[in-house]
């Protein structure tokens, strides 16, 4: 009975996400299809789960897998027929990026989890986790680093593809940025099996911290944001982005009493301090420079304050201790 499950794990495995696979049920195939392959396999394989003896734990591991993995791959699915929903539009290459690299990742460590839960088959787990997982660090991998040659050229969407699709919230960034974002930040807090997930946090506040500043760009330039420069407001927008940041970092530093935390947010403080002395104050005059400097010093020594409690706290033993 292990080995026919096995073969209908990988038979759907093949079927949904290869031959004919995402893009198929994604683009050409209609909604009733995918509705009913994902629908009708999400089903079988939540009731062999169900049926099964708990005496069974290989087994077990192996249809707990292949359910997150299908459920990954339907969720794909959906999100990327909700965007073509949105209306004529160009190309969204870089959505259909995220979703693929994200279901991608779903796969792998799913593949991983079952790898370290079972005995049979873990170089098969292995494998396959290795070749999704590579596949989802090639797309990130690209996405992150277009991200960060769009911000040295100041041009914030050069490589980002068409203009974003929606009305913000709720718009193409998110899906693409935002979305990533919050799975890495829950593999982050949940996935403790991972010895690297660390890794996680950091890609989830870099993937963050980009779609803040496409989602700022979008609001100010609109049709426009693919133009090069940056406008006064839009400028001003980022500063305050940043200060909520750092303020958001010290508060997560003093929760949980991490001194790198508190650390990586008097960075962002002091890149905000710098932007604003290099970049804000050459586009003010007069009182409106004062005003504005005057506004920052008092946010900056708010947040100073703050972080001199938070050293503080984090040097006082706790209670028991």
């Amino acid at each position: 009975m292990g080995l026919f499950l096995l073969a209908g794990v990988v038979t759907l495995g093949w079927r949904l996400v290869l031959d004919p696979g995402l893009l198929a049920y994604a683009e050409d195939r209609t909604l009733g299809a995918a509705l009913l392959a994902f629908g009708a396999s999400l089903a079988g394989l939540g009731a062999a789960r169900a049926i099964l003896p708990e005496d069974r734990p290989d087994t077990r591991a192996l249809l707990e897998a292949a359910l997150w993995s299908v459920g990954a791959a339907f969720a794909t699915v959906l999100i990327w027929r909700g965007i073509d929903a949105m209306g004529p539009g160009d190309d969204f290459a870089f959505p259909g990026l995220a979703l693929m690299g994200l279901s991608g990742l779903a796969t792998a460590l799913a593949q991983l989890w079952r790898a370290q839960r079972t005995g049979r088959l873990v170089w098969l787990g292995r494998i396959l986790a290795a070749v999704f997982g590579l596949m989802a660090g090639l797309v990130f991998g690209l996405m992150a680093g277009l991200a960060f040659l769009a911000v040295l050229i100041a041009n914030p969407t050069t490589f980002f593809g068409s203009t974003p699709r929606g009305v913000q919230p709720l718009d193409t960034l998110t899906v693409t940025y935002l979305l990533p974002a919050a799975v890495f930040a829950l593999i982050a807090r949940h996935a403790r099996w991972l010895r690297w997930r660390i890794a996680f946090a950091w890609a989830a506040g870099l993937f963050a911290a980009v779609w803040v500043a496409l989602e700022i760009r979008w609001f100010w330039r609109g049709a426009e944001i693919d133009g090069y420069g940056f406008t006064q407001p839009e400028l001003y927008s980022y500063t305050v982005a940043l200060l909520l940041g750092g303020a958001g970092l010290l508060y997560q530093a003093l929760a949980r009493r991490s001194g790198l935390l508190r650390r990586v947010a008097m960075t962002v403080i002091a890149v905000t301090v710098a932007k604003v002395f290099l970049v804000d104050a050459s586009g003010l005059t007069g009182l409106l420079r004062v005003f504005s400097f005057l506004a920052l010093g008092l946010a900056l020594a708010g947040l100073a304050w703050l972080n001199r409690w938070a050293a503080a706290r984090q040097a006082e033993p706790e209670e028991g201790g």
